[in-house]
């Protein structure tokens, strides 16, 4: 029987390191693909968006999960989730941009985005409500155009652009800058 071997928290981390190394490299030499970016693509309602896969954290079916419509909350705010034991706000971008939708549960689930506010260097995190299971995408940034009078001001406001496939490309970033979406109310 061969002998276990223990290895230290930094062995670890080097052997991971160079496997990442290995892997990065031999996407680099795919030129095709060379200045793609990867998406999680969802969709809400009849609308497909991409969210960059730097921004989420974790993703979780929201049927069988813990959670709680919040009183008082802004109609946007469906409701507060447990993952992991800490409770996230549910934001429904549907109903903040004002899409038609129908969810169904069994299908519903909920990314947990996590990103710096701009400015004070706060952190913001909260969950996004999709239609269906999100899937990876890899979007070339060439291939992302101005968002056309085809969406409402409001929606265009926090697009990036729109791909020939029509994933709406979201920004992240402005809609945690957004004040409208705290909730700062005290009782």
């Amino acid at each position: 029987m061969p002998e276990e071997i223990e290895l230290s928290d930094a062995e670890i981390d080097r052997i991971l390191q160079e496997r990442a190394r290995i892997i990065s490299k031999s996407l680099d030499d795919d030129t095709e693909h060379k200045d793609a970016r990867q998406f999680l693509t969802f969709p809400i309602g009849e609308e497909k968006f991409g969210i960059d896969i730097r921004f989420v954290q974790e993703i979780h079916p929201l049927a069988g999960r813990m959670w709680s419509p919040v009183p008082g909350a802004p109609d946007f705010i469906a409701g507060a989730v447990n993952i992991r034991g800490r409770i996230y706000s549910m934001m429904n971008i549907a109903q903040y941009f004002g899409i038609k939708t129908d969810w169904n549960p069994d299908l519903t689930h909920v990314l947990l985005i996590r990103e710096r506010v701009s400015g004070d260097g706060g952190r913001m995190e909260f969950c996004i409500i999709t239609g269906d299971i999100p899937k990876i995408e890899e979007i070339v940034p060439t291939g992302i155009r101005s968002p056309s009078g085809a969406v409402s001001q409001k929606l265009s406001d926090y697009l990036d652009g729109v791909t020939e496939s029509m994933v709406m490309i979201l920004n992240i970033q402005k809609l945690i800058d957004d004040p409208g979406i705290i909730v700062n109310d005290e009782i």
